[in-house]
């Protein structure tokens, strides 16, 4: 059965909805002076645990059909919806527009929060001059922080690499891939094995075998995933390209080996950060940008479904260390479909 005409026949009978809005929260922790520099201290006061949830290209739209085909399959909301009607939630907005356009890119969005400067879109950490920025992964790896990236696109992709990298063209993912090794990124869970691989790479270089010199466990499985130890840094990378759309695995149009979850590669993570005194984490859900590019609700909401289970997966972290603080956002809209 196509998962997707099954899709369109389970929102039959759904009622209109309209769009809601979902507040972008996020609070700028660097000047553009200190990008530059690296130099600033931590300030007091700072969460000893931080996750920054990102759903790459969410608009109001895809968030409001999201949330619709959950209480008409699921029997409940999204938990996105009810956290914004609770009172504990915080509720902001940041402007990540890119220095050179007024519709911004995944790599100048998390740029801005990465570095706290606007960059051109296609850069990674780069002004539109060539002046390389330090990347918030690098100032807080300086202090002593734990970093990890988990995502459902290519690792080396713009979201994760605008926290640590800084290359001129947000496609050099085997650039980028090399940097995450030079930078000692501490995890790294998601797609794009061809980025280490020597038999896909342009230079031919073992990148996965030079991670595993320097003690990184290597994992490809979904089973070496749930084994990973924990006094190692950890690379995944569980696809040669973006992890396949959870709508084609669950229809079985894909003839991949099986990959893990965004849930289960968040709870591994938090697993393997539980005892660090101070430790980042960025969780993207990266695959609903590419479903809404496509024009395909059926990926694109099913990615959603995906990404509220790994918040369901970080509130529950949250209540055994609540000094955890969750960050939920999207970095721009792709198309705004609607259900009416």
């Amino acid at each position: 059965m196509n998962p997707r005409r099954h899709f369109l026949k389970s929102l039959v009978t759904a009622p209109a909805v309209s769009a809601l809005a979902a507040a972008q929260a996020h609070a700028a922790t660097a000047s553009p002076k200190t990008a530059l520099s690296g130099k600033r201290p931590l300030a007091s006061g700072t969460p000893r645990r931080i996750i920054h949830m990102v759903v790459d290209g969410m608009s109001s739209g895809i968030l409001a059909c999201a949330n619709q085909y959950s209480e008409h399959v699921r029997g409940r909301p999204l938990t996105w919806f009810r956290l914004i009607d609770q009172p504990s939630t915080r509720q902001a907005v940041m402007n990540v527009r890119s220095q050179n356009s007024l519709v911004t890119d995944s790599s100048a969005s998390s740029c801005a929060w990465g570095s706290g400067v606007r960059i051109p879109n296609g850069k990674v950490n780069q002004t539109s001059k060539g002046e390389k920025l330090v990347a918030l992964y690098e100032l807080l790896g300086q202090a002593g922080w734990k970093r990890g990236l988990v995502t459902t696109t290519e690792i080396t992709h713009a979201t994760p690499a605008g926290f640590i990298a800084c290359v001129s063209a947000r496609a050099s993912g085997e650039d980028i891939a090399a940097q995450y090794l030079e930078r000692r990124i501490d995890l790294a869970l998601g797609g794009a094995s061809n980025h280490f691989r020597a038999d896909k790479r342009k230079d031919k270089r073992d990148l996965l075998g030079d991670f595993r010199r320097l003690e990184y466990a290597v994992l490809r499985s979904p089973s070496d995933l749930a084994s990973a130890p924990r006094d190692q840094r950890w690379l995944g990378v569980f696809s040669e390209g973006h992890i396949p759309y959870v709508v084609d695995q669950q229809g079985g149009l894909t003839k991949v080996a099986p990959t893990p979850s965004l849930a289960a590669m968040t709870r591994a993570a938090l697993r393997r950060f539980t005892h660090e005194e101070r430790f980042i984490l960025q969780v993207e859900g990266g695959r609903v940008d590419h479903g809404c590019h496509n024009n395909d609700a059926a990926a694109a909401i099913h990615e959603m479904i995906a990404f509220d289970q790994a918040i369901e997966v970080c509130l529950e972290f949250q209540k055994d260390h609540p000094d955890t603080f969750i960050l939920i956002t999207t970095d721009h809209a792709t198309a705004n479909p609607g259900l009416n």
